[in-house]
């Protein structure tokens, strides 16, 4: 529309003042109505500059949607405080649409996390952008096992999928009691000593078994992992979505999910896949690691939602080019 006047809208947490609030901005200002939602909020006319985006999913490594800044005016130096506010991981969202519209009407074409405030010029402060990818790039778990035998710092295990020959974790000498998981499991079907299979009494409901004799060598188990409301979870997609619903220091939301995406990528890729985790990993890394292993990689959409992606490279006998299509095309040289 030649009519249109284009308005970007930011609505960025932060914590300031001892609190946790929100910020309004805009690029020209805008004031919702009684009915909208939010309602009756002013976005404050401060934005400089315009926003880009960016989108990668290399063959190797992370995919991301990289974002550059939300430049924001401050000549006059009334903005100097923000720079005294904590901003990183506050999540922030961006919406695009014509000044004259109701709120409703703006779409969505970001959901992620703040990076950090940083001053690029003495007129201007700018908020670094990053995909809600970085909310998951936190440890996956930090619960310790309370047993003063042990060092303070022991993690709970966690086992997903199936496994074999992982190393349970000893969580009570008295008892020669093992975890395989922090909850319940499928089965602990074998556990060996120094490579023998020995007896053991299993508690499958704690995700721990217990040996009848003392052990003479280095103790493995195989395991069917983590059961969730009495269901065992298996294949990629079901582990991934459980990891990033339950752990990590901001677990995902159910509508930060794109759960039609993820049901049609299990339906196309339903092998059953395991990992165990025993020392500090990286949430994001655990569930990459999971999404590896059938050549995918988590990512997130520009509105926030996970989802799990493959990159399949075409056959080259698939692809025909002909003369004509010659100009279109330059080779460089190696």
């Amino acid at each position: 529309d030649p009519t249109s006047v284009r308005c970007v809208l930011v609505e960025v947490g932060v914590f300031s003042e001892g609190a946790e609030t929100v910020r309004y901005l805009s690029n020209l200002g805008y004031i919702t109505g009684a009915a909208d939602t939010p309602a009756n909020v002013v976005y404050e006319a401060c934005i400089v500059g315009g926003v880009t985006v960016s989108e990668s999913l290399p063959l190797t490594g992370r995919a991301n949607v990289g974002w550059g800044d939300v430049e924001v005016a401050n000549s006059d130096g009334s903005r100097d405080h923000w720079l005294d506010d904590i901003w990183s991981g506050r999540p922030i969202k961006i919406f695009v649409g014509d000044v004259r519209w109701p709120r409703a009407d703006f779409r969505q074409v970001f959901s992620g996390v703040v990076e950090d405030i940083s001053p690029r010029s003495a007129t201007t402060v700018n908020l670094l952008l990053r995909d809600k990818s970085q909310q998951l790039n936190t440890p996956l778990t930090e619960e310790t096992i309370d047993n003063e035998s042990l060092t303070k710092d022991t993690l709970k295990p966690l086992c997903f999928g199936e496994v074999h020959n992982i190393t349970p974790v000893l969580v009570d000498p008295g008892t020669l009691t093992y975890m395989v998981h922090n909850g319940p499991v499928e089965d602990i079907f074998e556990v060996r000593d120094n490579g023998v299979p020995v007896d053991f009494g299993k508690n499958l409901g704690a995700g721990t078994f217990a040996l009848t004799a003392s052990p003479v060598g280095a103790i493995t188990a195989s395991v069917q992992g983590a059961k969730v409301d009495g269901v065992y979870l298996q294949g990629v997609t079901p582990l991934v979505r459980h990891i990033g619903k339950t752990y990590g220091k901001t677990p995902l939301l159910a509508g930060e999910i794109d759960t039609a995406q993820l049901d049609a990528f299990h339906a196309a890729h339903p092998q059953h896949v395991g990992v165990y985790v025993a020392s500090r990993s990286n949430q994001l890394d655990i569930m990459q690691q999971l999404a590896a292993s059938v050549g995918a990689q988590v990512v997130f959409s520009t509105v926030g939602k996970m989802q799990l992606q493959k990159l399949n490279i075409l056959d080259a006998a698939e692809v025909e080019f002909g003369k004509d299509d010659a100009q279109w095309w330059r080779v460089p040289a190696f």
